[in-house]
């Protein structure tokens, strides 16, 4: 249970998150947010993962190396689908609750994505963009018989 004496510290280590969720969080935690448009890379976690108690997590990479250096870490909400950043063996053995929240945006993004990387491999987009950056523009060779 936790106590309702400590303020309790979130990373929210996702570049975009949604304002009103960010103003309730506010409400009852102290809460940083990852401002660099990026995720944070393993040296930037260990450096400051210490300080926090809860994380709310995008794709960074909280392997073991991360991890070692989490010593009030609680709980990691990954926001989006999946675990695959996230080292669960090594949450399960030191009692870090592991979660995820699908955001439905997201969902909606990655079938987008999908349908752009497919429209990708049909038409030769970026195959053709490199060529036409190398300065050897072949544009026979990126049409597609039908």
């Amino acid at each position: 249970m936790l106590s309702t004496n400590k303020k309790y510290k979130i990373l929210i280590t996702s570049p975009w998150f949604t304002q009103k969720y960010l103003e309730e969080l506010e409400k009852h935690f102290t809460v940083v947010r990852n401002n660099m448009l990026r995720w944070f890379n393993e040296d930037e976690l260990i450096e400051i993962i210490s300080e926090y108690d809860a994380i709310i997590a995008g794709l960074d990479p909280f392997n073991k190396r991360v991890l070692e250096k989490a010593k009030n870490l609680k709980i990691i909400a990954r926001r989006g689908i999946g675990f695959d950043t996230v080292d669960i063996n090594y949450c399960k053995e030191h009692g870090i609750i592991v979660t995820n929240t699908p955001v439905q945006e997201e969902h909606k993004a990655v079938a987008e994505f999908t349908v752009g990387l497919i429209f990708d491999l049909i038409r030769n987009i970026t195959r053709s963009v490199i060529s036409l950056k190398e300065g050897s523009w072949e544009r026979a060779k990126f049409f597609n018989e039908t």
